[in-house]
């Protein structure tokens, strides 16, 4: 009798354990799985990058679209987005070309800022092409990864 009793007593501070850290802890899973959405997505926008300036090095201007990439054998395959939003576009900002996909909030946004400049970095509404990757915002909830070619 002893040890059923001890065993349900064993398996209640586990249990209030586990909701312990779920219930105090929960933001740091899902920091995690934000930084690992942002660093899969930096990544594509990295191959669509290096994938259009190894075309525009052979064929002196910048494909049409980034499809063309893909029949021409740049890329296997254009990547999946890992904000499961929209598809990336090239776009001219400033003086060079960037590679943008939509995000879905503003917390996908900082955790892509934090993946890119390896530090918590400000939010801003407005991109001007000096740095070579931000996730900027919008004062309408629209944001947008942009990412240097």
């Amino acid at each position: 009798m002893t040890t059923i009793i001890l065993t349900i007593v064993g398996i209640l501070l586990a249990a209030a354990a586990a909701l312990m850290v779920l219930w105090f802890g929960g933001d740091s899973f899902n920091t995690g799985a934000e930084r690992a959405i942002a660093s899969t997505q930096f990544d594509n926008m990295q191959q669509i990058a290096h994938a259009y300036t190894m075309y525009e090095a052979e064929h002196g201007a910048g494909p049409e679209h980034i499809g063309v990439l893909v029949s021409d054998r740049y890329l296997a395959s254009v990547p999946e987005p890992a904000t499961g939003r929209a598809n990336y576009i090239v776009v001219p900002i400033g003086a060079r070309p960037y590679v943008l996909i939509g995000a879905q909030t503003k917390r996908d946004c900082e955790a892509f800022n934090r993946v890119a400049f390896k530090e918590p970095h400000v939010l801003t509404d407005d991109f001007d092409g000096s740095v070579k990757a931000l996730c900027y915002g919008s004062r309408v909830d629209q944001y947008f990864m942009a990412l240097r070619i």
